[in-house]
This record gives structure tokens, sequence and C-alpha cells, in this order.
């Protein structure tokens, strides 16, 4: 557990979901979202993205998808957990 956890809340934005609403939501559209704050690794192929940082907002419906995802996975979310177990350490 880190410093920021023990205090309650990590202080940082980055990898945080916040479920919003949607302030114009034309016919069909989801009345929210799921925002996530990314930071595009420093090395990213797209050089114009790298270290960037953007929004993505997901559905309720696609966040879902990405948990069963990663349920169906879960060899691939532990070998990520490993390969960054100390920054993990940090929030």
């Amino acid at each position: 557990m880190s410093l920021w956890t023990m205090l309650g809340k990590s202080l940082g934005l980055l990898g945080k979901p916040y479920l919003i609403h949607n302030l114009k939501a034309k016919f069909g559209a989801s009345s929210q979202y799921w925002a996530v704050q990314l930071e595009w690794p420093k090395d990213y192929d797209d050089e114009k993205k790298a270290s960037e940082e953007t929004v993505i907002l997901l559905t309720p419906q696609e966040l879902e998808r990405a948990i069963d995802r990663a349920k169906k996975n879960p060899e691939d979310v532990q070998m990520f957990l490993k390969d960054h177990a100390m920054q993990d350490l940090v929030d």
C-alpha cells in the first residue's frame, strides 16, 4: 500500500474513472460516460502523442465489455501487473 492510498485516495487524476453526464446527449446516445485520463508512453509509435495526456469516454457498456475481456484473459492482467509492480506501488 502506498502513502497515497494510506491517506485514503491517490492524489492524481491519471487512470481514475469518473462517471460523468452527457451534457448534450443526442437521440440514442448514452446519458452518461466513464471519463478516464490517460498519458501515452514516451516511446509511443505516434510521436505526436508521445507523453500527451488525453481523456477518453467509455459508455457503461464499453467499460463492462473491457472488464469482461480482462476477466477472460487473467494471464495478461497478471503479466501487466507483474511488469509494472513498482509503478503499482506508487498509487
